[in-house]
């Protein structure tokens, strides 16, 4: 079993921002986001976000994603 060191104030922000108790459920949701990010990158698509009306879109940033290599496209030949 891997051992990480997180801050335990930042651990807390986000726990009190999810509603939960639980560092662990906190660490799970982070580690399955990042895993269908990464999933979604490989695939070849970009990541965004936007408001209930799409007015305002952001592309997200993240250092580590920027190094996965899309998948090539199988050309069905």
């Amino acid at each position: 079993m891997a051992r990480i060191s997180i801050d335990d104030a930042f651990i807390k922000q986000i726990q009190t921002l999810m509603n939960t108790d639980s560092p662990a459920k906190v660490t799970e949701e982070a580690l399955t986001l990042l895993n269908w990010a990464a999933n979604e990158v490989k695939s070849g698509r970009t990541i965004f976000s936007a408001d209930s009306k799409a007015g305002n879109i952001h592309k997200l940033a993240m250092p580590s994603l920027t190094k996965i290599e899309p998948e090539k496209a199988d050309s069905g030949v």
